[in-house]
């Protein structure tokens, strides 16, 4: 896919928390969280993990020769990260209407 078709699925999905060679974009709560990120480096497109202490994870870098690839990648990291923020969200309301309903017992 290209830059183009990336930033589509990036703004059609509500896709969060990913760093685009070098800026970093996150929503004020999730400032805790994983970054997924892609770069251009040394002639090579890499995708990775920045982790939730800004450190790059080292094991998450993965190369490609083509740009088409890495954006590939990146959309598929991202919407697996997006999951696991809705699933995190999830919990988070059911444990707060837990709280309301024993409040109001």
């Amino acid at each position: 896919m290209t830059r183009e078709e990336a930033l589509n699925i990036i703004e059609k999905e509500s896709l969060t928390c990913y760093s685009w060679f070098g800026k970093e974009m996150r929503e004020n709560w999730y400032v805790l969280k994983d970054l997924t990120a892609i770069n251009y480096v040394h002639g090579e497109w890499v995708t990775y993990i920045i982790g939730e202490r800004n450190c790059i994870e080292d094991y998450t870098h993965k190369y490609f020769d083509s740009e088409e690839e890495a954006m590939d990648d990146f959309i598929r990291r991202l919407r697996l990260a997006k999951n696991e923020i809705d699933s995190e969200l999830a919990e988070r309301r059911k444990k707060e209407l837990a709280r309301e309903t024993e409040g109001s017992a």
